[in-house]
């Protein structure tokens, strides 16, 4: 089904308090019906509360396990060893003491009862796939994330530059200050974190020898010390902390990145200028049409709902790959035909609520100068689009001098305007190409 998947940034535990259980299972739903697969890492199965709750409410029927069971969601475990959620587990609570398995998350299951059940699905695939993180991840992340707060003017708007000015002293010491802590639990490089714990001892709102849960601990406490203007110092430190561990990981894991909306507001420090000018996009275009309520899909059954995906969403996928390929307006109208086709297939499908909706994608010929180059990672920034900035951001290998961008997106249209698309907002890089 397509090309290689996204990084499911929406599991991440550490962005949790900034996404409601709706963004979540938005994201999850339109995910696994409009992209190839998704990959996890490990310890978010466990810690994600949106997550754990998915799964607790949804039973053995519910989409995400049924995903596991199809293959559609990919674990991404640390160890060659770990073969197992059972593995997994037992490898995080061994190794990760700066990070504790949040046990009280849990309402009718627990993290062993949780891997039993992963296991379980997981084992539905005969020959189940994984990712495995690379050799000393924490030492890797350590270089890519002082390459991004040790940088004092990024290309951003001025009252973005003034607020990365403010912080400025937690960028340019917590990195050392995570290692060191790191170190001192066994660990090597840099933890996210001991990176909060850091910050919140420097401003005397941690005592030595006490930690964060999580990083909202932190952004509260600032809100507690200094009022809204110094929590959203500590949302941006958190924000750019988080993004480029996610595009590290991706890229690491050989699947694309993509940034929740919820975290666009502070996006442009890690992956450079969103208002780089730049050419019309190569093609592209828009479409409505009804879509399924999220509840509705959902409540039909994890197993039906893949059976229809995996039935209806082939020619989708295959025409989107052809239209991305070599767009002409015949390759338009057969992709337009599949799109309509399939949202026609899960309305039957569904019988539930509907919501109007605007299918829009765009290829693009990414201009060099829009592409931050560091170590072989490109970043491109959604504007380059001509989108507005919810589309969202991916990073990607960047061998050519240009690229081609493929969004595809979902704008709910009717009442309160909110916008949806594949990956939580995902714009994907597909290809290289040459000069």
């Amino acid at each position: 089904m397509g090309a290689a998947g996204i990084y499911f940034s929406s599991s991440d535990d550490t962005i949790e308090h900034e996404i409601t259980d709706r963004a979540f299972d938005d994201s999850l739903v339109f995910n696994l019906l409009f992209e190839p697969s998704l990959t996890v890492t490990d310890v978010f199965f466990f810690n994600n509360r949106h997550l754990i709750r998915h799964i607790e409410q949804g039973g053995d029927d519910g989409l995400f396990l049924r995903a596991v069971g199809a293959g559609r969601i990919v674990p991404a475990f640390r160890y060659a060893s770990d073969h197992s959620f059972r593995d997994a587990l037992a490898s995080i609570v061994s190794t990760d003491r700066a990070r504790d398995i949040q046990e009280e998350k849990y309402t009718t299951t627990s993290p062993p009862v949780l891997a039993m059940r992963l296991d379980e699905a997981y084992r539905r695939n005969g020959n189940p796939a994984r990712r495995v993180w690379p050799d000393d991840m924490g030492t890797l992340f350590g270089v890519e994330i002082e390459r991004v707060l040790r940088d004092d003017e990024p290309r951003v708007d001025e009252a973005l530059a003034a607020r990365w000015h403010d912080i400025r002293r937690w960028r340019h010491e917590s990195t050392g200050l995570s290692r060191a802590a790191t170190a001192r639990l066994g660990g090597t490089g840099v933890r996210r974190h001991e990176m909060w714990n850091a910050v919140g001892r420097s401003e005397g709102w941690l005592d030595d020898g006490h930690s964060f849960a999580l990083p909202s601990d932190l952004v509260d406490a600032a809100h507690r010390a200094g009022g809204p203007e110094l929590r959203a110092n500590a949302q941006l430190f958190v924000d750019a902390v988080n993004i480029t561990y996610e595009r590290f990981q991706a890229h690491h894991f050989g699947a694309r990145h993509n940034i929740p909306s919820a975290l666009m507001a502070n996006a442009e420090v890690v992956v450079g200028n969103l208002d780089v000018p730049t050419a019309a996009p190569a093609a592209g275009f828009s479409m409505d049409l009804r879509l399924p309520e999220t509840g509705a899909l959902l409540a039909a059954g994890g197993a039906d709902l893949l059976a229809v995906a995996a039935e209806k969403g082939g020619e989708y996928f295959r025409r989107r790959d052809e239209w991305s390929a070599y767009p002409s307006a015949r390759t338009e109208e057969q992709l337009r035909a599949a799109v309509t086709a399939y949202a026609d297939d899960l309305l039957t499908w569904s019988r539930g609520r509907q919501r109007p909706a605007r299918f829009s994608t765009f290829l693009h010929r990414i201009n060099p100068i829009t592409a931050h180059v560091a170590g072989g990672v490109g970043t491109i920034a959604g504007n380059a689009l001509g989108l507005p900035p919810e589309y969202a951001i991916v990073s990607g290998l960047v061998t050519a001098t240009a690229t081609h961008g493929l969004t595809t997106a979902f704008e709910i249209l009717g009442g309160r305007r909110r916008r949806v698309s594949t990956g939580a907002r995902t714009l994907t890089v597909e290809r290289t190409l040459p000069r």
